[in-house]
């Protein structure tokens, strides 16, 4: 969440475990969203039900900041 907050500056998060195949799990095992949320976007829930993506940039993007933050903070070059 601190390298979130670093690199986007969210307002705040959203943070939900699944858990069991009712919840969306298609093999057996636990993992947690971690949803950085902003001022004035749709809520989580607006965007299941409702069928909408709010689409902030691509993944692969996301990945290698998040990717380079870590190593930075870790001491790793």
């Amino acid at each position: 969440m601190d390298l979130l907050e670093r690199l986007y500056s969210p307002r705040g998060f959203n943070i939900g475990y699944n858990v069991g195949a009712t919840s969306g799990a298609s093999i057996e095992h636990l993992h947690c969203h971690l949803v950085p949320r902003h001022r004035n976007e749709t809520g989580v829930l607006e965007m299941v039900s409702g069928g909408s993506r709010v689409i902030v940039e691509d993944p692969v993007v996301t990945l290698e900041k998040l990717r380079e933050a870590w190593q930075a903070e870790s001491g790793k070059t």
